[in-house]
């Protein structure tokens, strides 16, 4: 809506930058878009004086939430200890000494950070709008006590690691869709890097020697907020398959420590317990 250029002093983040495209295109370009959509931006703020009205959580490589911006100040948390700075034009900050301020400010942080993950672990993140979720009825179910992995002593261009059977399944033809999710209480050793985790993967076999393999680091499937070595945290790792036609399909969920020297650590290991697996089909 601008006739000349012009300068937006306030503060965004990248968040805020889709909202705005979306609106651009729909109110202007006939862009059909759902009438809810679950944005963590407000969009871009074009206030011409400097301010930084947002509310974000920023997360760290290790996928841990320990900072966040919320009305002008800067919140983190360091070692335990809670602190807030106030941003300044410039982006230039002054930390604060005011206990009201800081536990406000971590009570808001606190809040941010549940909602954003009960909307993540309950499926609540906004439907798509063409492509309408299938109806999954649960077909299997089990229960597990627990599952130890651990990194080898040796590195594995020496000794490859062999993977951790956590669960094989068979899952008759006749479906369409297989839906795998997987909650369990997690303990780690070794204070590492997310590279540097244990691996969780499930390989979809079918017909004669195909597979399809899937596998990322456990750390990705932690739903708190935070986490640290020899503390029980909690996971949930969910995985679609759409099934290839074959009279035969088999599901396996294993852990497996990295193939690679240079993210292997001989001191960590992982400890599964509490286990549980639904198997959903459609």
């Amino acid at each position: 809506m601008l006739t000349e250029s012009a300068r937006f002093d306030a503060v965004v983040s990248h968040n805020d930058i889709v909202p705005s495209l979306n609106a651009l295109l729909r109110d202007n370009f006939g862009l059909k878009t759902p009438s809810y959509i679950s944005w963590m931006g407000n969009g871009l703020d074009t206030s011409s004086v400097f301010r930084c009205d947002l509310e974000t959580c920023f997360l760290l490589y290790t996928r841990t939430i320990f900072d966040g911006i919320f009305d002008n100040y800067y919140y983190t948390v360091a070692n335990g200890e809670k602190k807030a700075f106030l941003i300044k034009e410039n982006l230039t900050v002054e930390e604060i000494d005011d206990k009201d301020i800081i536990d406000d400010i971590n009570e808001k942080f606190r809040i941010f950070a549940f909602v954003d993950n009960y909307a993540y672990s309950n499926n609540k993140v906004t439907k798509h709008p063409i492509l309408q979720r299938n109806a999954y009825d649960t077909i299997k179910e089990f229960t597990i006590d627990s599952i130890y992995c651990k990194s080898l002593p040796e590195k594995p261009s020496i000794v490859k690691p062999d993977e951790v059977e956590v669960l094989s399944t068979a899952i008759d033809s006749g479906y369409n869709e297989v839906k795998i999710i997987m909650t369990a209480d997690v303990i780690y050793t070794s204070g590492v890097w997310q590279d540097k985790f244990i691996n969780l993967g499930v390989k979809y076999s079918y017909g004669e020697d195909r597979s399809i393999n899937s596998s990322d680091n456990i750390s990705k499937s932690f739903t708190d907020s935070w986490y640290d070595q020899n503390r029980w945290t909690k996971m949930e790792f969910v995985k679609i398959f759409s099934l290839q036609p074959s009279d035969k399909n088999e599901f396996e969920i294993y852990l497996r420590p990295t193939l690679k020297d240079y993210l292997w650590d001989p001191e960590h290991s992982i400890l599964l317990k509490n286990i549980n697996i639904m198997i959903l089909a459609s």
